[in-house]
């Protein structure tokens, strides 16, 4: 039993620790800050400080100093903290710290955290009474060892970066396995997530040394280990897999392939997918270190993927409202209804072609579902009218813009919103409406909703007229291209669509 000294100025901390440590089997004093802290150190003999950076009077990094300068027996010190960042944890593990936890933690971090200092205090106290002659190599490998720490702190920082800068998913796996497969030197990373409409794992995106760029192409594992590990909710950890005669490994597959490592990661007991770190046969075998990190990386990965497709979903269901709403708008005009999903599969043709981001693909998708919400305030007669329509009701007509983008303007993260739809009107030339901007005055969103928006209307049966055709209506925006039209928008347009 280890007998452990929690230093904390929050009550609730220091008796949510004192009772996970003694349930662990550890004999735990507490001490509200530094000063009491020091006199309980004179009194007892302590295995283990675990202590708060930010308290009154003495705070953690002074503390931690006094201990190794003062007490008789070193100590392991884990620093805990609410407030850490990369620097504070480099200062922290230089000053002699063990371990440096970030509040909230996790349970796992934390056990793992004590039990390694312990161990790692453990070995010392061996070392020195055994093994004297071996102090220069026994310090070199605890060099690696806070040099490894150093380096996981790094990565951990990055990956609570990531969580906190994006919600795009593909992103986040990019930099994740991207992180992976450096911090245990692996020669291919892939992640696989669960689908839970359809169950297996689908695999999101692979990253190899050996491959230029990305593949969707599960080319690498049958699928038996990965759902070995699944099904067991245990990491998988295999040297060599030719040597794993109880996993069926593709034979054309294993004569290339060494080490595997497979991560399942899990949020709130619903299982989200795995990570799979592989290293070609004769290559570098994974340690258990390479393991418990990988784990730590997987919980983390698991919050962001998590948050992620939480957020997906509500922008799913943000799209649906906005269908039926336009639904419920163009059913006043039998002529144009669907118009709004027409032209939004047009937009998102031309935005894809242009390369836009995940942000600006999701964005562009509710503007151009949006466009012509302005009409939700136009009579029936005038939108079906089958005649001339007078100047008076034409003006009625060309005022669904402005009207539009008052609708959309409450709308705070449709960024630009408001003068996209006001603006899908104008006319490259300026002689369009609203208020006649012409070239890059034009929102960029604004023109590219415009090709599409005429295309549909040219290939589309109006009350006035029969539909173009498509051909013809491909020839009017070359036609128009320049005038009514940004160039490089129908070009895109017409290279998407193979016009």
């Amino acid at each position: 039993m280890s007998k452990i000294l929690v230093v904390d100025d929050e009550r609730g901390i220091r008796e949510s620790l004192d009772i996970f440590l003694s349930d662990e089997g550890h004999a735990i004093d507490t001490a509200s800050n530094g000063r009491e802290a020091l006199l309980l150190l004179k009194q007892h003999q302590y295995d283990l400080v675990l202590t708060d950076v930010r308290m009154p009077d003495m705070n953690g990094i002074v503390l931690m100093k006094e201990i190794k300068e003062k007490m008789h027996q070193p100590i392991p010190v884990i620093i805990i903290t609410a407030y850490g960042t990369i620097q504070s944890a480099v200062v922290a593990v230089k000053e002699g710290a063990s371990d440096f936890i970030l509040k909230p933690f996790e349970i796992e971090r934390l056990r793992e955290a004590v039990n390694k200092a312990l161990e790692n205090e453990r070995e010392k106290l061996e070392y020195k009474l055994f093994q004297q002659e071996g102090k220069n190599r026994y310090l070199n490998l605890m060099n690696q060892q806070l040099d490894r720490t150093v380096f996981e702190l790094a990565i951990l920082h990055e990956i609570g970066k990531t969580i906190n800068s994006t919600l795009e998913i593909n992103k986040i796996v990019s930099i994740i396995l991207e992180m992976a497969r450096q911090s245990v030197v692996a020669d291919k990373a892939q992640l696989f997530l669960y689908n839970y409409d359809k169950p297996g794992l689908a695999l999101t995106i692979s990253y190899s040394t050996e491959e230029a760029g990305q593949t969707q192409k599960n080319d690498s594992l049958d699928q038996d280990a990965i759902d070995w590990a699944i099904w067991k909710g245990e990491p998988l950890l295999l040297e060599d897999v030719n040597q794993h005669g109880s996993l069926k490994i593709k034979t054309e597959v294993a004569s290339d392939l060494g080490a595997l490592l497979i991560i399942p990661f899990k949020r709130k007991s619903r299982i989200l997918g795995a990570m799979l770190l592989a290293n070609r046969a004769g290559g570098r075998i994974f340690t258990q270190e390479d393991m418990q990190f990988s784990i730590t990386l997987a919980n983390q990965a698991a919050i962001a993927i998590e948050n992620a497709q939480l957020y997906a979903e509500l922008q799913d269901h943000f799209a649906d409202t906005i269908r039926a709403l336009i639904s419920a708008v163009e059913a006043k005009d039998a002529y144009t209804y669907g118009h709004s999903d027409r032209v939004t599969r047009y937009t998102m043709m031309i935005a894809n072609q242009m390369g836009l981001s995940q942000v600006e693909l999701r964005r562009l998708e509710y503007l151009s579902l949006l466009h012509d919400i302005g009409k939700i305030g136009i009579e029936e007669k005038i939108l079906r009218k089958s005649s001339t329509l007078s100047e008076e009701e034409w003006s009625v007509i060309k005022n669904h813009s402005v009207l539009g983008a008052s609708i959309v303007e409450p709308i705070k993260f449709l960024e630009e919103g408001q003068k996209t739809i006001r603006h899908h009107h104008e006319w490259y030339d300026g002689s369009g409406y609203p208020d006649g901007l012409r070239e890059n005055n034009i929102p960029l969103y604004s023109r590219i909703i415009a090709v599409a928006d005429a295309f549909d209307a040219m290939t589309s049966i109006r009350p006035y007229r029969d539909s173009l055709g498509t051909q013809s209506a491909l020839n009017e925006l070359r036609c128009c291209s320049g005038t009514q039209f940004d160039p490089m928008v129908v070009e895109q347009f017409m290279t998407a669509y193979g016009g």
